[in-house]
């Protein structure tokens, strides 16, 4: 019964320590799964770094590895979960490692779009680095977690050990006792010994084993630790081949902004030595009037860790200062402080001359085309102008002379002396009209003549108070209440005598059309609209019906009331006055109840002589 029962503890440990063997390696697995996975996510960070800095594709060699391997291994790492609590981690683990890998991919594909600065902006954003520490918190606790689990084994491993070497001294010593009770049971006992030194054997055997297995994981472990070490040292190779070869000058400093490595194409550029530029030295080959400039805005990126970007001008070995577009990226460290900057200088001089000499053409062809639009204006006002004098002069000129003749004639043959004095009155009528129009055309004519080089400030209020000075009799006589406020617009750079015939002609037109047995009423306002002044004027007079006379409203000698005298060429002056320069008048009426004109007035500009005097 004894034996039996130290046969059977003896078995129990062995079986124990078989068991706990088989858990060591199975936490040991674990463990260097995910040390392959974390290597993993570095080399794609590493790989995606090198593509952003340099925008060459070898670099997305890491990157791309990673990306063929990681769900293998994600994979294979599952196939090892077997603890509620380490799957549970493995599952928060895989959403976290697909949203970095995203985040990589995207911003990869920003710069194959060229879209760098949204590139960087997405990079140096804190979403990233906190997938990255929340996937190394997740492996490093998965990590914490087996090797806990593997010190516990171990521990129980030795155990079984000396729970299997007590079980021999302790069948040794029941088998001697029985030797004392007799031969059969020593002997049977002797055969239950063999037994357990066999057992013994094979289990020293795959602990043995065991160990030769973990002995072989940790020497791939070494081995892909120098591939890797020797993998990044090509990486470092091919960047610092690629910074001599680019033709932008390629550097990094401290968060501090001192230049800690040798800059070769600084050197190249600006001829400065390494003994000269290192440290803070590069900033004596930064044009003074800049330098000021580039220390605030290297603060500005170091406290609120943003890309760096701004035009300066650097020194060159010409002895000439060129102009540079300087660019950096803020390298963020685990604890959330900048570590460093990295960034390229390029050379826009080229650019920035040609962009001046561009700006120059392009305020030369702006004058031109503002000259010939000047020009064509008024080659169309002096067409406007010959064409209004021809058809004067064929109709409205030919017209009264025709009549003159006739009451000549009649004048020469009639003998009854009351009719020759009808006859008179008549011829002198006809004079009276044609000496309108031949003064209506010349101050046509004098309205083209006008010389803009005289256009200078005029206020309105100055104007409105000569013409109602020398209208006063007939303001007097009508009873006429005018309400002019000039407070959103009370001046304007126009020809006066331009000026002067817009508002009279504006405030006459209310004084002699008002309605019979009414005051005139006449509302003026000024005001600003763009590059236009809007000079309003509104009556409440008999108004006009622009259905029937709209068309011909403008045109020369075309009166349509003969409520007061006139020669029917004052709408049409004002007109071209405006048109001129640009300008244009529009009009509301309504018979019986009113007219609205809008003059819109598009301001002169002032010569230098008018302006010194100003």
């Amino acid at each position: 019964m004894l034996l039996a029962i130290v046969s059977y503890f003896y078995f129990s440990s062995t079986e124990a320590f078989i068991q706990s063997s088989a858990k060591v390696q199975h936490s040991q697995k674990i463990i260097n799964q995910l040390e392959v996975v974390l290597s993993l996510i570095k080399d794609a960070e590493t790989g995606q770094r090198g593509f952003i800095i340099t925008k060459n594709e070898t670099f997305l060699s890491p990157y791309d590895s990673a990306s063929m391997h990681l769900d293998h291994e994600m994979l294979t790492l599952s196939e090892l979960m077997i603890d509620s609590v380490q799957m549970r981690r493995y599952e928060s683990l895989v959403p976290d490692i697909s949203a970095m890998m995203a985040r990589l991919d995207f911003s990869i594909d920003l710069i194959r779009r060229n879209e760098f600065d949204s590139a960087i902006s997405y990079i140096v954003s804190t979403t990233g680095k906190r997938y990255m520490d929340k996937v190394r918190s997740t492996i490093q606790t998965m990590k914490d977690d087996e090797k806990a689990k593997l010190t516990t084994l171990v521990e129980t491993e030795e155990e079984n050990a000396r729970h299997t070497f007590m079980s021999v001294i302790i069948g040794s010593a029941l088998t001697s006792i029985l030797l004392v009770v007799g031969l059969i049971r020593i002997l049977h006992e002797i055969m239950k010994k063999k037994s357990a030194e066999a057992a013994l054997r094979h289990a020293n055997k795959e602990l043995i084993a065991a160990q030769r297995d973990l002995k072989k994981i940790n020497n791939e472990l070494e081995e892909r630790v120098k591939e890797r070490t020797k993998a990044l040292a090509i990486s470092e190779k091919r960047h610092r081949s690629l910074i001599t070869a680019t033709t932008s000058i390629v550097w990094t400093c401290n968060a501090e902004g001192q230049i800690e490595k040798r800059v070769p194409l600084w050197e190249k550029f600006t001829g400065q030595q390494w003994e000269q530029y290192k440290g803070f030295g590069w900033l004596e080959a930064i044009h003074p009037d800049d330098r000021e400039k580039i220390k605030r805005k290297w603060k500005e990126t170091k406290n609120k860790q943003t890309i760096l970007k701004l035009e300066s001008r650097l020194l060159s070995t010409s002895g000439n200062y060129r102009h540079i577009l300087l660019h950096g990226v803020p390298i963020i460290s685990e604890d959330g402080r900048m570590q460093e900057l990295i960034g390229t200088i390029s050379d826009i001089d080229d650019q920035k001359r040609a962009e001046e000499v561009l700006m120059s053409n392009n305020k030369e062809l702006e004058e031109a085309y503002r000259n010939v639009e000047i020009i064509n204006n008024k080659l169309k006002n002096s067409k406007d102008v010959l064409e209004t004098f021809v058809y004067a002069a064929a109709h409205d000129l030919r017209s009264p002379v025709v009549n003159l003749k006739s009451l000549l004639t009649f004048i020469h043959k009639t003998k009854d002396i009351n009719k020759k004095f009808e006859l008179f009155a008549r011829f002198e009528e006809a004079v009276h009209r044609l000496d309108n129009t031949i003064s209506g055309l010349g101050e046509i004519i004098e309205m083209q003549e006008a010389d803009n080089s005289t256009a200078k400030v005029i206020y309105f209020q100055d104007i409105l108070d000569q013409i109602l000075a020398e209208y006063s009799h007939k303001v007097i006589a009508t009873d006429a209440k005018i309400d002019a406020s000039f407070e959103s617009c009370p001046s304007i750079i126009y020809l006066e005598s331009y000026l002067t015939s817009i508002m009279t002609n504006m405030v006459t037109n209310a004084l002699k059309y008002h309605k019979e047995g009414q005051s005139p009423q006449l509302f003026i306002r000024a005001e600003k609209e763009g590059d236009m002044v809007i000079l309003t004027f509104r009556d409440e007079g008999i108004g006009m019906d622009l259905e029937r006379y709209g068309k011909n409203l403008f045109k020369p000698f075309k009166r349509f009331t003969t409520q007061a005298e006139g020669k029917g060429i004052g709408l049409h002056i004002i007109k071209s006055m405006m048109e001129k320069n640009g300008g244009r008048i529009e009009l509301d009426s309504e018979l019986g109840r009113g007219t609205t004109f809008r003059c819109y007035l598009r301001e002169y500009q002032m010569s230098s002589a008018i302006r010194k005097e100003v």
